[in-house]
């Protein structure tokens, strides 16, 4: 059907040749068709130019009938080309080749070139870009399809014996003026070959630029019969987004099926794929990998009711930076689908594990598993929580708005309890290793928020409240008894707290019994600042003033310990002191400190008695302490060969038995790890049974008055200084040891953790 249709045949330089009953008439040959309007075949055309021409064109007349048959060249326009929803303007085609018709029927041989550009009407464009999954894609892709060229710089053509084959020699290109370029060859030159059975062929397709992702579809031997396509499909993507999974890369092996307007693609073997993020606002998880694997249902299909993927996965992990947590081992199946975009979806969660990703470890690795599911534009899903070997520990509740980017992840363990044989604080946490033999109830609330509009923190907040009720525990220093109070934090990433948080004890049992033991303090991102921690012990007060603690390993920190009105004489008698040493005394003291990297040190501590009291030394326990000559003018030395030394033995005897007035001591570390303590003691000897000093005259002639023992009389003044000093860092080391040593079974019982 054409209007204002011309058509010009020309025909020149013909010879005629008429012999055995065959005729030939043989020259150049060209026609010229020419229409405003024309439609054949459901294409329709506007503008049409068409030229066909040969130079040695033969017409053969015989008893089998006519047949022309010669070399052809072809050239023909279109100011627009139209089928269905395509549309080409100033479409263009030259081609050169070999044309034979006669009773056989047609050989055509051609090759050459098209082109065109436009594209698709704007509502057609619109309706074809809805069927991507990801609707952010829809916009660049109906631009592509609305105006783009289209270029096949060499395609061949061959017609013969009922067979029609299309070929490639060079990559098809459709590139738009948004920067999407689709392009398109044949594996092996052969792109269609058809006949009476069917159809069959190869076909490499590759998408990228104009923000679509990169994609590349290799179908190398596709096969048509009675309508029914099937092929081998490898599909590769590179940064495709599937909302909420960001940039998805991977490859997929299957087989394609096309039927009746359905589209199915099945695998049979598992791949491995990673994801930049999953989308939670501004704080995804990150870093996924993961193993793909077939499920019962086909990887994808897709047809007029919509398009569906299901699949297994296994391997999974990635990086929760809201939670400052890895997320590994994760295994299950999922299904997703939509009509129009991507609008639902079902993810089990068969299993997996949650681990610490911080600097500094905050919780052992939580096992989880449970479900998400995506409807009406909602995210929720429900988590299951327990220790490596089972233990419950409860839920973690999701929801996420897609629209709005916002969300939450709801943690309730409101139902923990400690039990000797059972959970204990080191399951949880290592930062609670130093509870042991934990019995009582504990309770952890907290909320990880998110939204893309809020752009406080990257969209996130977190909070979260532990509570612990009369909880008792065996801790370094002894049992502790009715740990309580409430922690109210105001970030878990960064764990922080609000300030005045405050944790009680009732009584720790230590080597000395301390009781009314109090903490105040706020936890920073880096620091850890104590208003207050105080206790009572030995009749006293020891208090710590506020301080700043670091949390990195590294850094050191700087402190004063205060002690108020302490019975040294309660210490020493509960130490294994308690049969060389006796004291009544009852001090105050200030001990700044440091500790860091180098350990535990003092630096210019001061302890003083603030009363009178009694010092009683066994001489076992002081059986290195030797008295200085300056403080004996003109006193011989010690005598050898086990003779008494009476200058010496008045030191012993002094220590013995000795009322103070005054006593003081400086506290000071000293090098290689060592606690040094001077005391400067005034006051009188004092024993029981007072003596008299009793010097021989000739033993005093002769010079050996000295060198036995003098009874050191009663009330004697003594001016004392006293110098000693232990090994702090290894009695330290040893403490640690020790302890660690106690419950071997406490590191086993969470199962293996990966930091």
């Amino acid at each position: 059907d054409a209007r204002t249709a011309s058509l010009a045949l020309d025909a020149t330089r013909i010879v005629l040749d008429h012999r055995a009953g065959r005729t030939t008439a043989r020259g150049a040959a060209q026609a010229d068709l020419g229409a405003s309007q024309a439609l054949a075949g459901g294409v329709a055309a506007g503008g049409l130019k068409a030229r066909a021409a040969s130079s040695n064109l033969a017409l053969v007349l015989d008893a089998k009938g006519a047949a022309v048959n010669g070399p052809l060249t072809l050239e023909a326009s279109a100011a627009r080309l139209a089928g269905g929803a395509l549309a080409l303007a100033d479409a263009r085609l030259a081609a050169q080749g070999r044309v034979d018709q006669g009773p056989g029927g047609l050989a055509l041989a051609l090759n050459g070139s098209a082109g065109g550009h436009s594209g698709i009407s704007g509502p057609d464009a619109e309706r074809l870009a809805a069927l991507v999954p990801n609707p952010a894609y829809g916009k660049p892709l109906a631009q592509a399809l609305r105006t783009f060229d289209l270029s096949l710089p060499a395609v061949g053509l061959d017609v013969k014996g009922g067979r029609t084959r299309a070929s490639l020699g060079q990559a098809a290109r459709l590139s738009a003026p948004n920067g999407v370029l689709l392009t398109v060859s044949a594996p092996k030159g052969a792109l269609l070959d058809a006949g009476p059975e069917g159809a069959r062929g190869g076909l490499e397709a590759a998408l990228s630029g104009g923000g679509l992702p990169s994609i590349k579809a290799l179908a190398p031997g596709w096969r048509m019969t009675g309508g029914v396509l099937t092929s081998p499909l490898s599909l590769a993507t590179e940064n495709f987004d599937l909302p909420p999974i960001q940039g998805v890369s991977g490859q997929v092996d299957g087989q394609v099926r096309l039927a009746g307007g359905r589209f199915t693609l099945t695998t049979s073997k598992c791949v491995p794929v990673t994801a930049k993020a999953y989308a939670l606002g501004d704080n995804p998880v990150t870093g996924i990998k993961a193993t793909l694997c077939p499920a019962k249902a086909p990887l994808v299909a897709a047809g007029a009711g919509g398009w569906s993927a299901a699949l297994r996965f296994q391997d999974g992990e990635g990086e929760l930076a809201v939670a400052q947590a890895r997320l590994r081992d994760l295994k299950g199946e999922a299904s997703f689908g939509g009509t129009g975009g991507f609008d639902r979806a079902s993810i089990r969660v068969d299993g997996g594990a949650a681990t610490d990703a911080a600097p500094e470890r905050r919780f052992n690795a939580i096992l989880a598993k449970g479900g998400l599911a995506l409807s009406g534009g909602l995210w929720t899903g429900t988590f299951q929580a327990a220790t490596p070997v089972g233990a419950p520990l409860g839920e973690i509740r999701l929801r996420h708005v897609v629209a709005t980017g916002k969300g939450q992840a709801d943690i309730d363990a409101s139902k923990l309890t400690f039990a000797k044989d059972g959970l204990q604080p080191a399951d949880l946490s290592p930062m609670a290793a130093f509870a042991r033999d934990a019995k009582g109830p504990a309770s952890f609330t907290g909320v990880f928020a998110w939204d893309a509009e809020n752009p406080n923190n990257g969209g996130a907040t977190s909070r979260g409240r532990l509570v612990a009720d009369r909880i008792d525990f065996t801790s370094p220093i002894g049992l502790v008894a009715t740990l309580d109070g409430a922690v109210d934090f105001d970030s878990l990433a960064p764990l922080t707290t609000r300030p005045g948080q405050t944790l009680r004890v009732v009584k720790i049992d230590s080597l000395v019994p301390l009781t009314a033991v109090e903490s105040v303090f706020q936890l920073g991102a880096d620091m850890l600042h104590v208003s207050k921690a105080t206790f009572e012990a030995a009749k006293g007060r020891v208090s710590i003033e506020p301080i700043d603690v670091p949390l990195a390993a590294d850094k050191t920190m700087s402190g004063v310990i205060v002690i108020q009105h302490l019975d040294l004489g309660e210490l020493i008698a509960a130490s294994t002191l308690a049969d060389k040493v006796r004291i009544q005394a009852v001090v105050d003291g200030r001990l700044p400190f440091t500790y860091g990297p180098e350990g535990l040190r003092f630096h210019e501590g001061k302890i003083s008695a603030i009363q009178p009291g009694r010092l009683e030394i066994s001489r076992a326990a002081l059986s290195t302490v030797a008295a200085s000559p300056n403080d004996s003018p003109g006193a011989p030395p010690p005598a050898n060969g086990g003779q008494v030394n009476a200058i010496q033995d008045f030191a012993y005897q002094a220590m013995e038995n000795l009322a103070f007035d005054q006593m003081e001591a400086g506290v000071n570390s000293t090098d290689k790890g060592r606690l040094g303590v001077l005391f400067h003691i005034k006051g009188r000897h004092d024993p029981k049974v007072a003596e008299k000093a009793k010097v021989g005259i000739i033993d005093l002639i002769r010079g050996r008055a000295f060198n036995k023992r003098i009874a050191l009389p009663a009330k004697t003044p003594v001016d004392l200084t006293l110098d000693t000093s232990l090994n702090f860092d290894e009695l330290l080391a040893d403490w640690r040891t020790w302890f660690e040593r106690q419950a071997p079974e406490a590191k086993t019982r969470s199962g293996p953790v990966q930091p």
